[in-house]
């Protein structure tokens, strides 16, 4: 900030320095302006955690817009290694290569193929990007070539350069989730997103540049597929499946188990293993091929939805969408045992926040609250984290309130958390409400519940908690509405934004009897909402709203802005910030019946994007799984234009 200044400092001393030697009239009340001309990337943090591979000493993970490196010299115990740059989008899925890391890169700023160097495997260097129009969504590779799904097909490149990476081929292959590539084939988990017809596709490699369909079948529902020798192991949501792969052009079911069904799959000699339903690693039995036998299942159980399970020897290394690397011991295949539990940077599935102090609070979807410290815009860092214990865990909104953060899960309820240390977030109380709380908001003791479903399964509700005992908290009334998407409390008044019910403004300076004073309402829903003197800033799904509620029983509009949905909103004097179309907006909004974009900054494309503030920072939180971005305005000078005498 201190350079910036002293640069245009500069450059206005040397302008009117230059306009003074040409007799030009007196500056007088002109004087020079800026406004943002962009908004500027300074930092970034987590991310979706949905891939890894593991080489002989090195684990690389995709965490959201980069590629993350683990030293595995100790197996036993992942040690964070090295954090590539940001990359211009998510990393969708990761392919090892001979000496070098293919990652299929999309929801981002520039979607693509980005290829790594492995000449030093504990840092992994970029050497070429290639951009494509669609996001990039899985990754294999196979001699020279390398293989990429986008929504419109198969791209085949030739990466005998690496540097220079060649598009030779695209196929009409859609859907695929997985591939394994053995010999010269390769075993596609081709989803059918609609349909639920998921099929294992094998096809020949033998000549690279047009690989051929050699057999499929259908299996269903796949959640995951494990290649063993002659065999294909399948789970899906019916059960386990053993298919016959040694006739590639006809592959057959032989064995299945309706009965047991897990998420993720691996082999390893004479083992299979599985991490069940339950969370839990379950070791298998496969001495028969034919018939598997289940042996045991780890008394310890993941954290989160596992997102790969990759077996190395007696070692199983367990990858979750909550952020951690687990890694299971099954040398005692009676008794496989969790050895360690590695933390991977940043918050994962980010669904919510709220800037406080030096603070940030995250709503991490299926795991709690994550705490970042946002001091250092260029290097945000998780301080402290609230992990939920319960099954099936929805955190949907956080309210912050002192020194306690109010967190809603939708499946089960509100959690009070004390967060006076920030490094040891610790519940002092908890909730259930009859339907499914979606959003919070406090006024001291007052708790105000948004329900996006309520108790009678039909609309949602408004909800009001007297907590003043945290131990006992007491429900006062309930006011049903459409759905509740977000609400705000400012004194006696709560706003509402209700979806297609628009804004409502109810009374609750009676807590036992809420009263509508006010709505408004148009041919959108409203999604988020932002208070500002007698204005309501409606984040809509038809744009930027702008209401005035200087008489909250009859609410008018006073400006709007632009058609598109628009994701959340906050503002702050002069100016108001907008997640939309995966970009973060700053909209001047000093006259409300003409806002104006002033400055705007793509984080994630197709990616839901929440705003907060931070001083002069703006904190943007990426819902696809770009993480969290911190941001803060580039202004440009202008100096007034002065006619010579």
């Amino acid at each position: 900030m201190v350079r910036r200044f002293f640069r245009c400092s500069l450059l206005l001393m040397l302008a009117v320095g230059a306009i003074a030697s040409q007799h030009a009239t007196p500056l007088a009340a002109q004087s020079p302006q800026s406004s943002p001309s962009q908004l500027a990337i300074r930092g970034q943090l987590g991310g979706d955690s949905s891939t890894m591979v593991v080489a002989e000493q090195a684990a690389y993970v995709g965490i959201g817009p980069r590629v993350v490196t683990y030293d595995l010299h100790n197996p036993n115990q992942p040690n964070l290694a090295n954090q590539s740059s940001l990359l211009p989008a998510t990393v969708q899925d990761l392919a090892l290569g001979e000496g070098y890391l293919y990652a299929a890169l999309g929801y981002g700023r520039e979607h693509g193929l980005a290829t790594f160097s492995l000449a030093t495997p504990l840092t992994p260097t970029l050497v070429s990007f290639y951009p494509l129009e669609l996001s990039a969504m899985s990754v294999f590779s196979y001699q020279d070539y390398v293989y990429v799904q986008v929504d419109d097909g198969l791209q085949v490149f030739d990466l005998s350069n690496p540097s220079q990476p060649q598009l030779v081929n695209q196929l009409n292959q859609y859907g695929i989730a997985a591939a394994t590539v053995q010999g010269d084939h390769v075993y596609l988990n081709i989803q059918s997103w609609l349909s639920g017809f998921d099929s294992l596709n094998i096809v020949d490699l033998s000549t690279p540049m047009t690989p051929t369909l050699k057999g499929s079948i259908v299996l269903g529902d796949i959640l995951d597929i494990e290649i063993a020798a002659n065999y294909a192991y399948v789970n899906t949501q019916m059960g386990l499946r053993v298919v016959d792969i040694s006739n590639g052009s006809n592959p057959n079911i032989i064995n299945q188990t309706d009965d047991v069904a897990g998420l993720q799959l691996t082999a390893s000699g004479n083992t299979l293993t599985m991490i069940g339903l339950d969370y839990a690693l379950h070791t298998w039995d496969i001495t028969n091929p034919i018939t598997p036998t289940e042996i045991a299942a780890s008394s310890e159980t993941v954290l989160g939805w596992p997102t790969a399970l990759i077996a190395q020897q007696n070692l199983g290394y367990v990858l979750t969408r909550s952020g951690q690397i687990n890694v299971f011991d099954w040398s005692t295949r009676q008794a496989p045992t969790r050895i360690s539990a590695t933390e991977t940077p940043g918050c994962k599935e980010n669904v919510a926040l709220q800037v406080v102090g030096d603070y940030a609070y995250v709503a991490d979807w299926g795991r709690g609250l994550c705490i970042v410290d946002v001091r250092n815009p260029q290097q945000p860092s998780v301080i402290g984290r609230f992990d939920l214990t319960t099954d099936r865990n929805a955190v949907t909104d956080i309210a912050v309130q002192g020194s306690l953060v109010y967190m809603v899960d939708w499946s089960h309820g509100i959690y009070v958390i004390d967060v006076s240390d920030p490094t040891e977030p610790t519940q002092v109380s908890f909730f259930a409400t009859a339907g499914f709380p979606a959003a919070i908001a406090v006024n001291g003791p007052m708790v105000y519940v948004g329900e996006s479903i309520n108790d009678q399964g039909v609309g949602g509700s408004v909800r009001i908690f007297d907590l003043s005992d945290l131990a006992n908290p007491v429900e006062h009334s309930q006011f049903y509405t459409s759905k509740v998407a977000q609400l705000a409390v400012i004194d006696q008044t709560v706003y509402v934004a209700d979806n297609e019910g628009g804004l409502r403004i109810l009374d609750v300076s009676n807590p036992d009897n809420i009263q509508m004073i006010g709505q408004y309402a148009e041919n959108w829903f409203a999604m988020d909402l932002a208070i500002q003197d007698e204005y309501v800033y409606l984040a809509t799904t038809s744009g930027l709203e702008i209401v005035d509620i200087s008489n909250p029983s009859q609410p008018i509009p006073a400006g709007r802005l632009g058609d598109r949905l628009i994701d959340g909103i906050v503002v702050a004097g002069d100016n108001a910030y907008i997640g939309e179309n995966g970009s973060i907006r700053q909209i001047d909004i000093s006259q409300p019946s003409n806002p104006q974009v002033v400055a705007e900054t793509l984080l994630a494309r197709d990616s839901w994007i929440l705003p907060a503030l931070h001083g002069g920072e703006i904190v943007g939180l990426s819902y696809h799984g770009g993480g969290m971005f911190v941001l803060e305005p580039e202004y440009q000078l202008f100096l007034p234009v002065i006619s010579k005498n």
